[in-house]
């Protein structure tokens, strides 16, 4: 991140934040989640089907790839709840249909956090094309994936969710409230936070009841864009 607020990204990278409309520190800043994920206490480990995605912290135990009928490539990874959680279940199996590149991703002893709806098919409980991240064991960054309240952004190709996470975390710890100005005259404003705190809840609240509050900051900056300008 530069003194004036232009991010500098390697090439691999530059043109996907651009897809994302993504060039300053600002523009980072306002790359609201499109929804959070519940990581402080994962959902029961599924004994059947359920109505409803659930979010579950799983360790993989085996991976296939198969072929089904009409010639259909499938990858299988088989997974329990993993070391450490205070689940308990049975093993589910996850199923992506043709994408070969999920199984040079993932691979037996992996720790998974994965968000989708489990199924009946056969005698199985299945959950087909999860979303999911790979969890390692680095402490340093725990506190941006795991243990609260997540953010899951909107991607384009070429950007995954944990790096982008990681970065959005770690440039909200980098600066101060101050760093991040009041766009709002103060005679208009009527926000229950201040921008700084409507910024950080909107990607990393408490609860989920405070996302709420926050995103009457963004309101009103809309409404106001035109005395603004």
């Amino acid at each position: 991140v530069s003194e004036i607020g232009v991010i500098q990204w390697n090439a691999k990278t530059a043109g996907a934040f651009e897809k994302l409309r993504i060039v300053t520190v600002e523009d980072l800043l306002q790359h609201y989640p499109r929804r959070h994920e519940d990581r402080r206490h994962f959902d029961q480990f599924p004994e059947g089907p359920m109505e409803h995605p659930i979010c579950l912290h799983v360790e993989v135990t085996d991976c296939q790839s198969k072929f089904g009928g009409r010639g259909r490539r499938f990858f299988e990874a088989t997974v329990v709840p993993a070391q450490g959680s205070d689940m308990l279940g049975n093993q589910i199996v996850l199923r992506w249909f043709n994408l070969a590149y999920i199984q040079k991703l993932i691979t037996v002893g992996h720790c998974l956090v994965l968000y989708g709806q489990p199924k009946q098919s056969g005698r199985r409980i299945v959950i087909d094309h999860p979303d999911f991240e790979i969890i390692d064991n680095d402490l340093t960054e725990a506190e941006a994936h795991m243990g609260r309240l997540i953010p899951i952004y909107p991607l384009v190709t070429g950007i995954s969710q944990k790096p982008l996470r990681s970065l959005i975390h770690r440039v909200l710890e980098q600066l101060t409230d101050g760093d991040i100005p009041e766009w709002l005259p103060p005679h208009r404003s009527g926000a229950p936070l201040t921008r700084a705190e409507a910024i950080r809840t909107m990607h990393y609240p408490d609860t989920l009841d405070a996302i709420e509050a926050a995103k009457r900051y963004p309101a009103l900056e809309e409404s106001t864009k035109p005395q603004l300008v």
